[in-house]
């Protein structure tokens, strides 16, 4: 059955010819990106002191082929990449980690208008290809984007906070997550305060502990 699956790919690329995730160029059938594109996990932990979560992972820095790579999943709409970041995420972050009925994944929800105009939350495509891989049960439904999204790479750290305190809430309908912990999901992390105030806003719904997993991190300099 094996063989027989390789077997259709290999000819259903003479086709359909596959294409690297980052740039489009053609590449071998069973490859995701090219040679010069391909990517290497740092599996970089961000300090959570003084914040509301409690753990932050991600797989990369924003910078270079990474940040192609997330370009071309959110502008690019190459969404497959949802699927190969999760992978990543369970080989490099999921394998030490003990699975129990007490997680849950959620992710940070994206404003309607540009959600609309985008097709998709890439945070959700991401936070529901991990819950695949793990059987972690997912829920989107906890958390919601008050406002109509002002791009946060054109804010300072400090207007970050305050406009994340100003777009994040618990949703209406949203139940209590008393003792669970709690697997936030995201593209980017850049000063670390969407984190903060959505799982601040998971632990007013009684969240034990909060981790958080992103694609990338942003290293800012000291003076933004």
């Amino acid at each position: 059955m094996k063989n027989s699956k390789r077997c259709f790919d290999f000819i259903a690329d003479i086709f359909l010819p596959n294409r690297c995730l980052c740039c489009n160029n053609v590449i071998a059938w069973n490859e995701s990106f090219c040679d010069e594109c391909v990517l290497t996990e740092e599996n970089i932990y961000t300090d959570a002191s003084g914040k509301s979560f409690d753990e932050a992972f991600s797989l990369y820095s924003y910078d270079g082929k990474p940040r192609d790579a997330v370009l071309s999943f959110k502008l690019g709409r190459r969404t497959e990449l949802a699927g190969y970041f999760a992978r990543k995420t369970f080989e490099n972050y999921f394998a030490e980690k003990e699975k129990t009925n007490e997680c849950i994944i959620t992710a940070v929800p994206m404003a309607r208008k540009k959600q609309r105009k985008r097709g998709f939350n890439q945070a959700e495509l991401y936070a529901s290809e991990i819950a695949g891989l793990t059987g972690i049960k997912i829920d989107l439904s906890l958390l919601i984007h008050k406002n109509d999204g002002t791009a946060q790479h054109e804010l300072t750290a400090a207007q970050r906070r305050e406009a994340a305190e100003k777009a994040y809430d618990t949703a209406e309908n949203a139940h209590r997550l008393d003792g669970k912990t709690l697997i936030l999901c995201d593209d980017i992390m850049t000063t670390g305060s969407t984190a903060d105030c959505c799982s601040k806003l998971l632990k007013v719904l009684g969240a034990d502990k909060v981790c958080v997993l992103t694609i990338c991190k942003t290293f800012l300099e000291k003076n933004e």
